[in-house]
């Protein structure tokens, strides 16, 4: 029997340089790995872009308006709930 253990990766990965007419383009992405003995999940999202054109190395950030978005969207549901709890507790307790 193998001894296996979970393990947590967290940290940034590149991508495959891709030529194009303006330089060489390189993704950078930050990725968070999770591996249990039953499975597990890896998530990405970009970070930056690298661009070579000639000599010059330029670095492109990257704002990810969809992670941001689900964010929101998450927090907004949280308080929702939160203050739909506190009213039908309040309810409750007056009744």
């Amino acid at each position: 029997m193998s001894s296996w253990k979970p393990s947590i990766l967290w940290g940034i990965n590149t991508g495959q340089p891709i030529k194009t007419s303006h330089g060489i383009v390189t993704p950078k992405s930050r990725s968070l790995q999770v591996r249990l003995p039953f499975g597990g999940f890896v998530w990405n999202h970009p970070v930056e872009i690298e661009l070579v054109r000639g000599g010059d190395v330029q670095t492109l950030k990257i704002d990810d308006i969809t992670r941001k978005s689900v964010l929101i969207m998450a927090a907004v549901t949280m308080i929702i709930s939160l203050g739909a709890l506190f009213i039908v507790l309040a309810a409750r307790l007056k009744n």
